[in-house]
């Protein structure tokens, strides 16, 4: 059982119980009993007990005995003092997070016991919430710092937990390719619990599938015996959208939904990740299981391994090209080799680096975690970075990119950075597209998850740092390998979304996404085809975020009076800790909650909490992207809403909603309040071609280009960025 021997060490040993593998983001009280050692620790000496950064193990409170998440401390010997605190960054890095007990009044000595006890229930408190994803090993590290000097020697066996999925909870549904042969259509089904962590255990009772669309070979049942089902070849007797509808007995429905048949394609969608950490750095698990399950759980098409590089010692450098050789199969699966360089902001920032071939070297901004486990003895700054990467004639790419330090686009290569990041698990990041296309870059755009927990291609936010579902990318390529996708990345044939498969075909003057565009005329003609998985709320054609043409799928004018969307947005700041706190409640006033419903909410622990007839309260972070409420009032055009949060509270009266969305500045970045009509389902397609025609004669070019993308939004929240056409004047 795990954590349950003890080891007799010069720093001490410890203990964990329940030591049971532990379902994800459940409840419940765990033990740690920490035995002092030989030497004893000094009156004055301390014990740190760490989580791993990326966790989101519930912080501990110590100050409300009934409350949630209740921690104690306590020891064997009454002379002796215990003080306790949480620090949130103040370890080494990745176990930054810790509780620090205090040694005082006395010293302790050998066999003397300190009991920890996260989720302390003897005074009322529910327990506390365990992690929300799946880690092998999910340890408490434990250093000591015996003499009180500031030196701390760390336990050779920490106590550790199993953490596994929760029970099944929905059915997911996913699909990439064409029915070309070039990239065949394929199809997973499988389980998922509610924190978004994938089920690989059987689950009993059969999964039925129906289409719409294309004639195909798809079975009328399959099951779940041995965890997620791919369908790996399904064929279609014409072209088409095909629309798979999946159902099980318990779990319910899903849907596959932007699945495009176009068997004599020439230019084909293939999806992926390219940006994500495992546990040799800052994130979860094994680099290796994190390319399996981009292949086989989030049924990706490429990933790529973007560890800080101040982490990634040359044995794991040596790790990350192997499994770039190993698991890049033409036609199946393609992995990126490369890492993060991880500069501070002020001289560069951070940027994902590719390689197209497997052997080239890593060029770190800083040694500070990995000395003496390499080569490279001082950090490479990034223009020296730059001119390195150039002289060695080997093909990179670089993309600048927002996590939690922020790239710097003062400064900027032209040559090696062709696209920029959009959209991660850190947040939406609109504002970084754009200034990047205001300061005459020619850039396309890409969306990843950035993540940590090890669910590169699908994954979720959790409930912790990591505020929004991840991000993916859609390479428009000719050829299922390498050296295509990064062609592609190159030229800029390339488009991101906030996490779902939204299928967009669409050309400038019959020019991909990405080209430069030459003119006869004012006159710009472009189209846009949009199959969405959720039906298509807005398509908006952009210039460096300035709306200059929008599509509505459902006119202002004629949306229900009594159906009213709140939605909220913003950062508080462009740098790290940027999420905005928005809980809150609001009050009708004069009329009536017939319903409500959350909008576009991001993970368990965020959504209302309660409601009445009259009231509504919620809690909500955001970092840049969007939450909000849907509601239903009785009357149309009657009575007030009393929106209270953090950034902002405001009354709006909603006779004034029929004059069109009414919004409140927040201050921070982006950070606004939007009340308006909310458009009913019923009157939204799903799939919308929108063809449209403008003049440049009124459009300020910059340095006489004119860099113009389209922004599709869905009516869950969820939205896409095309690349920019580039006119040129």
């Amino acid at each position: 059982m795990a954590g349950t021997n003890w080891v007799n060490l010069e720093a001490g040993s410890a203990s964990i119980l329940p030591s049971d593998p532990v379902r994800a983001g459940c409840w419940g009280t765990w033990t740690i009993r920490y035995l002092v050692p030989s030497g004893g620790i000094d009156d004055g000496g301390s014990i740190r007990v760490a989580f791993r950064f990326a966790s989101d193990w519930a912080i501990p409170q110590m100050n409300d005995p009934s409350g949630d998440h209740y921690l104690t401390v306590s020891g064997s010997r009454s002379e002796t003092q215990l003080v306790s605190s949480w620090r949130a960054r103040a370890h080494i890095r990745p176990y930054q997070p810790h509780l620090f007990i205090e040694v005082l009044d006395a010293p302790l000595e050998s066999g003397d016991e300190i009991i920890i006890v996260y989720g302390d229930c003897s005074y009322g408190s529910r327990g506390t919430r365990a992690q929300t994803f799946v880690q092998d090993k999910f340890d408490f590290q434990i250093v000591v710092d015996s003499l009180g000097t500031g030196v701390y020697d760390s336990l050779t066996e920490n106590p550790h937990l199993k953490i596994v999925p929760n029970k099944p909870h929905h059915l997911v549904a996913l699909a990439t390719g064409d029915g070309s042969v070039v990239h065949p259509a394929r199809v997973l089904v499988r389980g998922e619990d509610i924190w978004g962590n994938a089920v690989k255990e059987s689950i009993a009772g059969a999964v039925s599938l129906k289409s719409s669309g294309p004639k195909n070979n798809l079975p009328r049942k399959i099951d779940l015996n041995e965890g997620p089902h791919l369908l790996p070849n399904v064929s279609c007797q014409s072209d088409g959208v095909l629309r798979i509808y999946v159902e099980h007995p318990l779990l319910g429905n899903a849907e596959v939904g932007s699945l495009v048949i176009n068997r004599a394609c020439k230019l084909h969608r293939f999806w992926g990740d390219l940006h994500g950490q495992s546990g040799e750095t800052v994130g979860t698990n094994t680099a290796e299981q994190y390319f399996h399950y981009a292949r086989d759980m989030a049924l990706c098409d490429f990933a790529g391994h973007q560890g800080n590089d101040f982490q990634i010692t040359d044995v794991f450098w040596e790790e990350i090209k192997r499994l770039a050789r190993d698991l890049t199969r033409e036609g199946e699966f393609v992995v990126f080799p490369g890492y993060e360089w991880s500069g501070l902001t002020p001289v560069g920032g951070d940027r994902n680096v590719f390689f197209l071939d497997d052997d080239q070297p890593i060029r770190r901004s800083s040694m500070v975690l990995v000395k003496g486990q390499s080569e490279q003895f001082v950090g490479t700054p990034l223009k020296e970075l730059y001119e390195v990467i150039k002289k060695s004639d080997k093909e990179s790419i670089l993309i600048p990119h927002i996590g939690g330090r922020r790239a710097n686009l003062e400064i900027f290569d032209p040559e090696l950075e062709p696209v920029v990041e959009v959209h991660s698990c850190w947040g939406t990041f609109e504002w970084f597209y754009h200034d990047a296309l205001r300061r005459g870059y020619c850039v396309g755009v890409v969306a990843n998850s950035d993540g940590h927990k090890g669910r590169p291609g699908a994954e979720h936010a959790g409930a912790g740092k990591f505020g929004v579902f991840g991000g993916l990318t859609c390479i428009l390529a000719e050829n299922f390998d390498r050296a295509s996708f990064f062609s592609a990345l190159k030229s800029r044939h390339c488009y991101g979304t906030s996490g779902p498969r939204i299928a967009i075909h669409a050309e400038m003057e019959g020019k991909l996404m990405g080209s430069n565009v030459s003119l006869n005329s004012e006159l710009v003609t472009f189209s846009v085809n949009v199959v969405g998985t959720a039906p298509i709320e807005r398509i908006d054609l952009l210039k460096t975020g300035q709306c200059l043409d929008s599509w509505e799928g459902c006119p202002y004018a004629i949306r229900p009076g009594n159906l009213i969307r709140i939605r909220w947005s913003g950062a508080r700041i462009l740098n790290r800790n940027r999420a905005t706190d928005w809980n809150g409640s609001l009050k009708i006033i004069d009329n009536q909650l017939l319903s409500v419903d959350g909008f576009a909410f991001d993970s368990p622990s965020e959504g209302i909490e309660e409601w009445n007839m009259e009231c509504i309260r919620w809690k909500s972070i955001t970092t840049g992207d969007e939450d909000g409420l849907i509601l239903t009032l009785e009357k149309a055009g009657v009575g007030s809403i009393n929106f209270d949060t953090g950034p902002i509270s405001c009354q709006i009266a909603v006779d004034e909603l029929k004059k069109g969305p009414v919004v409140k500045d927040a201050g921070g970045v982006g950070q606004e309040v939007v009340f308006e009509l909310m458009p009913p389902n019923e009157c939204l397609s799903r799939e919308t071609t929108w063809r449209s025609q403008f003049s440049t004669c009124e459009i300020e070019p910059i340095d006489g280009v004119i860099p113009l993308h389209l922004r599709i939004l869905q009516v869950d929240g969820h939205r896409a960025w095309t690349s920019p056409w580039f006119i040129q004047l």
